[in-house]
């Protein structure tokens, strides 16, 4: 495709997209949404020196305008979404040909002005309404984002739209972007390889420059050394082993494609793959990335390990490897699996960018998508309980897109995610201690290790109508290196509940373990449905007056599930609990959570659980009531005799 003719396309596709939708000025009030960033990683820092999206209001009037009480939104459904403050004159007063920039992080607590939404990388619509929550004063669609690239009105105020290669936050829009570069195209699909080939790369934009690398780190981006990384394609690639393909095509003027990766996995090389070479800054004894020659070379499996490696999808993780092993003790630039400590002392620090591709050789489905990844766990994470350590991975505009869409657990889960978790399964299973560690049976930990658990007791939950997280099995890699069997799961959070119940990531308070842990929202509505069920709730009144606030089917139907399979490191944690907090027929629910320490003995029991704070102590407060109880009995015997 010519230069001309692409050019076209690209003003031709922004016209048809915003066509009628955009037109700056809706009102007298000469106020537009100018430019949005919906990804921002190296850019401007808000005051709380987070990279965060924003949006530029731009005055192009004649005259100060103070927008104080006017609203903000990023759905036009909703108009009075976040109210910008009306008691900060001095913060939101433009002046004449000035701008305001607003953050769009979801953090309304901290200082400086704070929407209370993000912006979805994916494309949206943002409207600016006056202050009677009605009249529009303008909106902004876009499509697509692309991190470090904002996108705006070009010139200030006008109805044409752009990228921009250099954002320009409360500032005249520059520098826009002549059009976009097309996506790159692969000769051979990320997956299984027996035989060595050569892979090619193209773009249809005449007179793009693809660069690439194949040692995990992200090309045309500037090294450590100042220079630009990453190797000019002029030919086909050779792959002769496992090998990781990351690539990206620019052009001047014009907006770059994403960096795409594609993992080509030989398994003859996996299965005997040493790590020699690699960092030894890991683990209880230094690391091991070698496979189990005991497993390996066993004649029970080394006829089938390969097709074995083939028998769940595979999960391929790539970033720089300093990134994974880096022995520095600083959690910015020290590698995340050398300092597992960092979960729970470092926080978003110990968080790198990360590639993750999929791929089920079982379907041919695959995805690949940037994200960013940390390690997580509670007691796993102390160095060195187990080698094998899980993570988790975060969909956040700051490293890529704001949601992973794909149907990861079928049909009947959800197929939007704002994280998922990699998890190495600590109890009960191989990897523990070693070898060390009894189990509740008196067997050592690796002697029961089944790999089934915690699911298993989520699948319970679903299967009575209530919430768990949906899991599967995955085989892992990271930077091409075989990294184990993990269980790949959904985290029931606020984005969980709103995907399954409905409304906004926003509107819910989240709470894991106990009221002191606070994933989202606050704890004050948790605290308050304790109050109530400690007042009593004896009477017909205090009972009708508990489920205004708690699903109590919900509550049977989860504790019957861990009573059943003996839950023993329960109920003074290991729970999740969430509640939307601005709909009317919100309920607190519980979900079933790192239930790892289940069906280990025989006379195990833990119906006579009394925790303070949790759900068995909320079972105690509601046995009181004789309607409760009988409740409580039809479910025991619709799930255990009918």
């Amino acid at each position: 495709m010519s230069r001309y003719i692409q050019s076209f396309a690209w003003a031709f596709f922004v016209a048809s997209f915003f066509a009628g939708r955009t037109k700056a000025n809706e009102t007298t009030i000469p106020l537009v949404i100018n430019e949005i960033m919906a990804s921002n990683s190296s850019g401007i820092r808000d005051p709380q020196n987070q990279y965060d999206d924003w949006i530029e209001i731009h005055n192009f009037g004649g005259d100060a305008i103070d927008v104080g009480g006017m609203y903000l939104t990023d759905d036009m459904s909703i108009p009075t979404k976040w109210q910008i403050p009306d008691n900060q004159p001095s913060a939101t007063r433009i002046s004449s040909g000035g701008y305001l920039l607003i953050w769009a992080d979801e953090d309304i607590a901290d200082n400086g002005l704070h929407a209370n939404f993000k912006l979805n990388t994916d494309g949206e619509e943002i409207g600016l309404f006056d202050i009677d929550g009605a009249t529009l004063i303008d909106r902004l669609a876009y499509p697509v984002q692309t991190t470090d690239i904002s996108y705006g009105r070009f010139p200030d105020a006008g109805d044409d739209f752009s990228f921009f290669a250099s954002p320009s936050p409360a500032a005249r829009n520059d520098g826009a972007y002549s059009g976009q570069v097309a996506d790159l195209q692969f000769s051979h699909r990320r997956g299984f390889y027996d035989s060595p080939f050569s892979v090619t790369i193209a773009t249809e934009t005449e007179n793009a420059i693809i660069y690439y690398t194949l040692d995990g780190s992200k090309p045309y981006e500037l090294n450590e050394q100042g220079s630009m990384n990453g190797t000019v394609y002029t030919q086909a690639i050779p792959i002769t082993t496992t090998t990781i393909l990351r690539a990206i095509a620019v052009k001047s003027g014009f907006k770059p494609t994403e960096v795409d990766a594609h993992s080509y996995i030989f398994l003859d090389r996996v299965i005997r793959q040493t790590g020699t070479g690699l960092p030894n800054t890991w683990g209880h004894a230094g690391a091991d990335y070698a496979m189990d020659s005991d497993v390996v070379n066993n004649s029970a499996y080394r006829n089938t390990i390969k097709e074995d490696l083939k028998a769940v999808p595979t999960v391929s993780l790539v970033m720089p490897m300093k990134d994974w092993f880096d022995g520095s003790s600083n959690p910015q630039v020290g590698g995340i699996y050398a300092n597992p400590s960092w979960e729970d002392t470092a926080g978003d620090l110990a968080e790198r960018a990360v590639s993750v591709e999929y791929f089920d050789p079982a379907t041919s489905e695959q995805f690949h998508i940037d994200a960013a990844v940390r390690l997580a766990g509670g007691s796993s994470t102390s160095p060195w309980k187990m080698d094998k350590l899980s993570m988790r991975l975060k969909f956040v505009s700051q490293f890529g897109e704001t949601k992973l869409k794909f149907p990861v657990f079928g049909d009947d889960a959800t197929d939007e995610f704002d994280t998922l978790v990699l998890d190495a399964r600590m109890n009960n299973s191989w990897a523990y201690g070693g070898g060390v560690g009894i189990s509740r049976s008196g067997l050592g930990q690796r002697d029961i290790a089944q790999y089934t658990r915690d699911q298993f007791v989520s699948d319970i939950q679903n299967a009575m109508g209530g919430y768990g997280p949906n899991g599967r099995h995955v085989h892992l890699y990271l930077n091409g290196l075989y990294w184990g069997l993990y269980w790949l799961h959904e985290r029931p959070d606020e984005h969980f509940a709103a995907a399954y119940l409905g409304g906004e990531d926003e509107d819910y308070d989240v709470l894991k373990h106990n009221s002191g842990n606070v994933i989202n929202g606050s704890s004050s509505e948790y605290n308050g449905l304790f109050s109530t069920a400690n007042v009593g709730l004896r009477s017909p009144e205090q009972y009708e007056s508990i489920q205004q606030v708690l699903d109590i089917t919900n509550l049977i139907d989860y504790l019957i599930t861990n009573y059943y399979v003996g839950n023993t490191d329960w109920a003074h944690q290991n729970w999740y609990a969430t509640f939307n907090r601005v709909d009317p027929d919100g309920r607190w629910r519980y979900h079933s959570w790192d239930a790892e320490h289940v069906m280990e003995g025989l006379n195990d029991n833990v119906t006579g659980r009394n925790d303070s704070g949790g759900p068995t102590g909320l079972h105690r407060r509601l046995t009181d009531n004789t309607e409760y109880r009988m409740l409580f009995a039809d479910h025991i015997h619709r799930h255990f005799f009918n």
